[in-house]
């Protein structure tokens, strides 16, 4: 917007500044209906979890999809490889929150980590993999999940239809062809 209004100062008809503008428009239109999210925003998918690395060796094996809802509220999982080496070797542990602080207690101790879908936290499960079947996962490496609850409010505003009446006496008139309808003390012919 500010690029676009920048540009129509010197010249209104410009063609550029018009692209801007639609550009501009079609994002605040995104915002508007919930078609496009801001990563602070809950969606409906939230409960699957969202990876990032902390510590991680490139080329490692390392998490790369989760299965499942999580059931808790919200959470900032920490999963960290203990003993590095090949799948079926290696070995992985999983911090949850406590009452007073984030990835803060052990829930998987030590599991080996075997290339299937394995135990997370909260019903959420986690697959570790790498570029190919040989990859080793490195010792101390370390990533965080950020999930939210699958019960949790997904605030969104998009758009959708509503039925509206007036009154408390919405009946509708396909229903009753030929019959009479009683609203409070008075009675209609149909």
């Amino acid at each position: 917007m500010a690029v676009s209004m920048m540009l129509k100062s010197d010249d209104p008809l410009n063609e550029i500044a018009g692209a801007f503008k639609g550009e501009a428009d079609e994002y605040l239109l995104g915002l508007k209906t919930g078609d496009i999210q801001l990563p602070h925003q809950v969606t409906g998918d939230s409960s699957y979890g969202v990876i990032r690395y902390v510590t991680y060796t490139a080329g490692g094996a390392r998490p790369v999809q989760t299965r499942g809802y999580y059931t808790g509220t919200y959470d900032l999982l920490k999963v960290k490889v203990i003993g590095g080496g090949a799948i079926g070797t290696a070995t992985y542990s999983v911090w949850e929150k406590s009452s007073s602080d984030l990835k803060a207690s052990q829930i998987v101790t030590a599991e080996t980590i075997n290339g299937d879908f394995q135990m997370c936290a909260g019903g959420l499960e986690i697959r570790f993999a790498g570029s190919t079947d040989s990859t080793s996962a490195t010792a101390n490496n370390e990533w965080e999940i950020e999930v939210h609850g699958i019960s949790e409010d997904v605030r969104t505003s998009k758009t959708g239809n509503i039925v509206l009446s007036r009154g408390s006496y919405h009946i509708p008139f396909h229903n009753f062809k030929g019959g009479t309808i009683r609203a409070g003390h008075r009675r209609f012919k149909l």
